[in-house]
């Protein structure tokens, strides 16, 4: 069994849970940045921030996102390629349904978008929380969405209908 893990520098680690040791890494593509000269010169490249990920189901792939942009990794993280960019504000968490058909992207301005995995356009938006969406969880039939925020509040979206089915339960504090 493994678990990933993303950084601010643009890297994806890939750890074995048994022996706590790595297994494999590497990074988001990167992009000329004129700013950053080498010592010769050159252009160097910057690396786009990991802001959130998550397996797929089947653990074959790792769905990253960085800013507005998608990006998917094998399980070794070989290939990674650019799958999509989204109209969201700055991203906080991520959730893959659990047939693996839709991402629902928690953002910074309150919103749950979710981006349908086939044509990777944006399906729809959900205006959920006041603050900050810190978490977001698929029920196991992929019909229902809980959201986490910093306005305290956990809510249940039945993502067909866009409603909340249950909450807001309320918390002191963010819920992370």
């Amino acid at each position: 069994k493994n678990i990933a893990s993303g950084s601010r520098n643009g890297w994806i680690h890939v750890w074995d849970l048994v022996a706590g040791s790595l297994v494999c890494s590497g990074n988001l593509p990167g992009q000329a940045d004129a700013s950053l000269l080498g010592e010769n010169g050159s252009t160097a490249q910057c690396r786009p921030p990991v802001d959130a990920l998550a397996y797929s189901r089947d653990g074959a792939s790792i769905l990253c996102i960085s800013g507005a942009m998608i990006f998917e990794a094998d399980a070794k993280i070989s290939r990674v390629r650019k799958v999509s960019e989204v109209d969201a504000h700055k991203v906080h968490c991520l959730a893959l349904s659990p047939r693996s058909v839709w991402i629902a992207i928690g953002s910074e301005d309150g919103t749950i978008t979710f981006v349908d995995m086939k044509s990777c356009s944006v399906m729809h938006r959900i205006d959920a929380h006041a603050r900050s969406v810190n978490s977001l969880a698929f029920t196991p039939d992929g019909a229902r969405i809980a959201s986490g925020s910093d306005d305290g509040k956990i809510c249940i979206w039945g993502v067909a209908s866009r409603e909340c089915v249950l909450g807001p339960l309320e918390r002191c504090g963010s819920v992370t």
